[in-house]
């Protein structure tokens, strides 16, 4: 990637920060869980658990959890390796997923390979800004593996379809053979994501096929994508769970409205901003002929409201599902201002309305940059407390029961950072809760060889 001085030096502070994170952010909750083989008894005890050490253990464990507990085995076999060979090694991969994800972001915004400025701080701060759970998506192992990376295989396979339908170019052989494993994998995500990575490439296909240039690659690829989803749903483990968790689940008004007030509120109004553009490039372009970027804009557009409403009918909607939603809104505003400014259906304002704009602007990156030094300052708070916890258990790991304390953070830092930081969730080290009997606590007991924990008030 060939970028400009200025440019440069953004994207490493931006890759530093981000590996920073990770490297201060500790394992917790499901990290402990995927620890072991996966032998579908969680919930009737632990004694007979075994730990991941090999990649065999890893396919029988994802074996067993695709029929006792859900579909998500492409997210959790990720989870399991990295958590076998070391989080260390996680947090190397997972900073270059990320970078993947900026990249293919402007790559599909901007149909560039390089990153200019403007794009590259308006794609990141529409991550930072506005991603309902930050933490939870980008940062902490199991969450990240199951949204972030699922997003990225979901943009890699959706590339050749939007290099197509722009460049007017036939594909070559060679990927033909690939877009079937392809497609599967993009299909096997996650739920919502794959639903709407179908209707996106279902959108564009149509668009092929309208302008007569629809190739068979284009309809084995959407079909395998299809299959994949179907494997995902169908997995017996999900009723497995469903029943478990929600017996005598159906569906009703009561529950959308809940939903409708909560989490699909929660996702839309984040992506808020992004929508601006959209809307402002639409209501400025005229009647002139519709491109393959309009087509695009509205196809990722539509991918990000699929995301929140398919949930609606799920017995589980929590708003960091929204995630692959943030990042369509983002890839479709990206392509709107790109298509504003070479079209030029900006306004022309006066020289003191654009240095207010700067202003506002700089103030605005200002406010952000503050907000991801707070990140760090609360990351290492934490880092320090879950250290000096550690040791203190490890010291104590004879005793009948470990009691640890809840772990402290900055309230202004909750206040102006919110779910960008691991507050609203990490209460304690490792995750453990008050019930010495929980899974969580009883995990985290059989990773670290200790006979009870519990999380104390105080």
């Amino acid at each position: 990637m060939f970028m400009k001085t200025s440019t440069r030096i953004i994207f490493i502070f931006i890759v530093i920060f981000f590996l920073i994170r990770n490297m201060l952010i500790p394992m917790a909750f499901d990290d402990y869980v995927y620890a072991f083989i996966w032998n579908g008894t969680f919930s009737q005890g632990l004694s007979d658990l075994e730990r991941v050490n090999s990649l065999y253990d890893v396919f029988i464990s994802q074996w067993t959890h695709y029929f006792t507990w859900g579909g998500r085995i492409i997210s959790h076999t990720f989870v399991q390796f990295f958590i076998m060979i070391g989080k260390e090694y996680f947090n190397v991969a997972n900073t270059l997923v990320f970078v993947v994800l900026l990249w293919l972001i402007n790559k599909i915004g901007t149909n560039s390979k390089t990153f200019t400025t403007f794009n590259l701080i308006w794609i990141f701060l529409g991550i930072w800004v506005c991603t309902a759970q930050l933490a939870f998506t980008t940062i902490w192992l199991s969450g990240t593996c199951n949204y972030m990376w699922m997003t990225v295989l979901q943009l890699v396979f959706l590339l050749p379809y939007i290099n197509a339908l722009r460049n007017n170019k036939s594909i070559n052989n060679s990927r033909n053979l690939w877009i079937i494993p392809l497609g599967i994998i993009a299909g096997w995500t996650n739920e919502a994501g794959s639903i709407a990575t179908i209707v996106m490439t279902f959108i564009i296909v149509i668009a092929l096929y309208q302008q007569r240039r629809i190739e068979k690659w284009h309809k084995f690829g959407l079909a395998a994508l299809i299959v994949g989803c179907v494997l995902l749903i169908a997995a017996p483990g999900n009723m497995v769970r469903m029943n478990m968790n929600h017996p005598g689940f159906h569906w009703n008004l009561e529950l959308i409205i809940n939903y409708l007030h909560g989490s699909f509120y929660e996702i839309l109004i984040k992506n808020f901003v992004l929508y601006v553009p959209i809307a402002y490039y639409f209501l400025r372009r005229g009647y002139e002929k519709w491109s393959a970027n309009d087509t695009l804009i509205l196809t990722f557009a539509l991918g990000g409201l699929t995301v929140p409403t398919v949930m609606l009918v799920s017995p589980e909607f929590f708003s960091h599902v929204g995630f692959p939603s943030t990042i369509f809104f983002t890839i479709s505003s990206t392509i709107a201002i790109n298509e504003i400014y070479r079209k030029k259906l900006y306004m022309k304002l006066s020289n003191f309305m654009l240095r207010i704009i700067k202003y506002v602007s700089f103030t605005v990156v200002g406010i952000c940059a503050l907000s991801m030094m707070l990140c760090i300052y609360s990351d290492v708070s934490i880092y320090r407390q879950v250290k000096s916890q550690f040791a203190y258990v490890m010291e104590h790991k004879d005793d009948d029961c470990i009691y640890v304390k809840p772990l402290k953070y900055s309230r202004k830092c909750e206040k102006i950072l919110g779910m960008r930081i691991p507050a609203y969730q990490l209460k304690h080290i490792g995750g453990v809760v008050k019930d010495t009997n929980h899974y969580y606590n009883e995990v985290f007991c059989k990773y670290y060889g200790l006979n009870k924990i519990s999380a104390s008030d105080k």
